[in-house]
């Protein structure tokens, strides 16, 4: 009995100094200058769900590096979407409650990696029979259209669901923290999804409540694919 006393104290204390050593690392992401380059709302997110667990600090840690060298305020990462298209059309409706459960499903089960959206992405939709060219995320801008997908107008935070948000890669906008892998090197891109109680979720390799995977300051546009019946 005392054994098993000692190693419930032991594995307490150990879930304790992971917790404390979590918060600490987080404070000190923050004062990283680059911190402030996230929009507001994403900074309380990354805090929420590194203090949750939802998110790996390293993942964190990733996003605040790849943030870039200028400052975003939230007007500037919400976009003026005029100057991402002049033909770009207004925001849609967006898909039923169904359609987002059952890509929230398949991003739950697929074989898509940590770090592999454009592979978690294309996963989601071929398996819900839209039409998407398999390739790295900073080509999807490309591709998408190409598919008979359009490009709509909204920000990040009120893109319809089941509207694919493509992020550029900084290697491949020259911006400031570049980095060699992930998001930084190939983009990102993410489906739109509701959950039952109306909130928001973005859906690539997994399904997160932040959009813009490691590179959330460099939203490309958004689009939809035009159901034909």
């Amino acid at each position: 009995m005392l054994k098993r006393i000692n190693i419930f104290i032991a594995i307490f204390s150990i879930l304790l100094l992971c917790g404390c050593e979590k918060k600490e690392r987080m404070e000190k992401a923050a004062m990283n200058p680059k911190f402030h380059n996230l929009p507001p709302e994403v900074q309380e997110q990354l805090k929420e769900e590194v203090t949750s667990g939802e998110m790996d600090i390293s993942e964190a840690e990733e996003i605040i590096e790849n943030s870039g060298g200028d400052t975003v305020d939230a007007s500037e990462a919400s976009i003026d979407t005029e100057e991402l298209s002049s033909e770009a059309g207004d925001a849609t409706e967006g898909w039923p409650q169904s359609k987002s459960d059952e890509a929230q499903r398949i991003a739950a089960s697929d074989n898509a990696g940590s770090g592999y959206c454009a592979k978690g992405v294309a996963n989601i939709l071929l398996q819900m029979d839209y039409p998407v060219t398999r390739g790295n995320a900073h080509d999807w801008d490309t591709t998408l259209p190409q598919n008979g997908w359009k490009k709509i107008t909204c920000s990040p935070a009120s893109c319809p669901a089941g509207s694919v948000l493509q992020f550029d890669s900084n290697y491949q906008l020259q911006n400031g923290g570049q980095s060699v892998s992930g998001g930084g090197r190939w983009g990102h891109v993410e489906i739109v999804t509701k959950k039952a109680d109306g909130s928001t979720t973005y859906c690539s390799d997994r399904c997160r409540n932040n959009w813009g995977g490691t590179v959330p300051g460099n939203f490309g546009g958004a689009w939809v694919y035009e159901e034909t019946n």
